[in-house]
């Protein structure tokens, strides 16, 4: 046992001299690597900004005001009182209809091809994640969960998945993002 005790102690201390040679071999590379203050002083490099503003200087060409064009060009346009009291981030009454057709359901955007304006609606209208529902078993007796919309990390904190949605219609989860790529190929 003594004699066991003995092959391992000098085997760590040949394990430790090796590494400390290593590090001392690699720690002159290291050297190399971090950067030295410059040997520029206050002086030249004040210098240099000098120089540097002047040549901006140089390059700007004041515009006398008489050579602005004096003509201010009046149009009359009706106005109805709804746009007026429209806030300029809400969406127009066109918006609203699409708005009101696009199902919440992911599975039945595919039906139809996905227009920049649609796109940005449901971007703006942000992903729907069903909570409150009694979701299917399938063939494999397996079933979604609510609780896959949050994700419990290492050390603890829970991450909520705002991009994971389900369909109801095929039981499936798809990703908010990924589907916006995928169907940017339907063009």
């Amino acid at each position: 046992m003594l004699f066991f005790t003995i092959v391992l102690t000098f085997q760590y201390k040949k394990k430790r001299l090796k590494k400390e040679e290593q590090e001392r071999k690699l720690s002159h590379v290291m050297k190399e690597f971090l950067v030295q203050k410059s040997s520029l002083d206050e002086s030249s490099s004040s210098t240099l900004t000098a120089i540097l503003l002047d040549l901006l200087n140089e390059n700007q060409v004041p515009v006398p005001l008489q050579s602005l064009p004096e003509e201010v060009v009046e149009e009359n346009q009706k106005v109805t009182p709804s746009e007026v009291h429209q806030e300029p981030g809400s969406p127009s009454s066109g918006s609203q209809q699409i708005l009101k057709e696009i199902p919440s359901d992911p599975a039945l955007w595919n039906t139809f091809c996905i227009s920049s304006q649609t796109r940005q609606i449901l971007v703006e209208r942000g992903p729907h994640q069903i909570k409150e529902f009694e979701f299917p078993i399938n063939k494999g007796r397996r079933r979604f969960s609510p609780s896959h919309y949050l994700k419990v990390l290492n050390n603890g904190e829970v991450v909520e998945r705002s991009w994971l949605i389900y369909s109801i219609t095929i039981d499936a989860v798809f990703c908010f993002c990924c589907f916006f790529v995928i169907s940017f190929f339907c063009y």
